[in-house]
């Protein structure tokens, strides 16, 4: 007698994917119910208004612009706010005079072909001022514009 095949040879390698359909549209319809349910909890809440602590708008960052000093003038650098030329004293006054009112954010701009060196004593003056934030301006790769 001959052995009988339990499975036919054209029969191998083929899957039922009825199931797994019928699976990942359960799931997608269970994922927009719950996602329904979540988004009705959100609701339009009329906040009080207080007089008190910091409100979230930030006054303007200062501007300090760190600009290479002509070779006639002895070179370095040369600090510039708000198109005033400004000793680091003066740079430390200004600041202070500003973080006095509140947090005070300084946007520092450095010329390219400065030094490190040169422009380390206006971060050091800001920091001596106690200001909250130095942000260094940058350009981004790819665009000509200024910060």
């Amino acid at each position: 007698m001959r052995a009988r095949r339990l499975y036919q040879r054209g029969d191998v390698g083929k899957i039922n994917v009825t199931p797994m359909i019928d699976v990942v549209m359960v799931l997608i319809i269970f994922f927009l119910l719950v996602g329904q349910l979540a988004a009705e909890k959100l609701s339009i809440v009329d906040l009080p208004a207080t007089e008190r602590g910091r409100s979230g708008q930030r006054e303007d960052p200062v501007v300090v612009n760190v600009v290479k000093r002509a070779e006639a003038a002895g070179g370095g650098a040369l600090v510039v706010v708000e198109q005033a030329e400004l000793s680091l004293p003066e740079l430390l006054v200004l600041l202070r005079d500003r973080s006095a009112k509140g947090p005070v954010e300084v946007r520092l701009r450095a010329d390219r072909s400065l030094a490190f060196a040169d422009v380390r004593p206006t971060l050091e003056t800001c920091r001596d001022a106690g200001v909250a934030s130095v942000r260094l301006a940058a350009i981004a790769s790819g665009t000509g514009g200024a910060p």
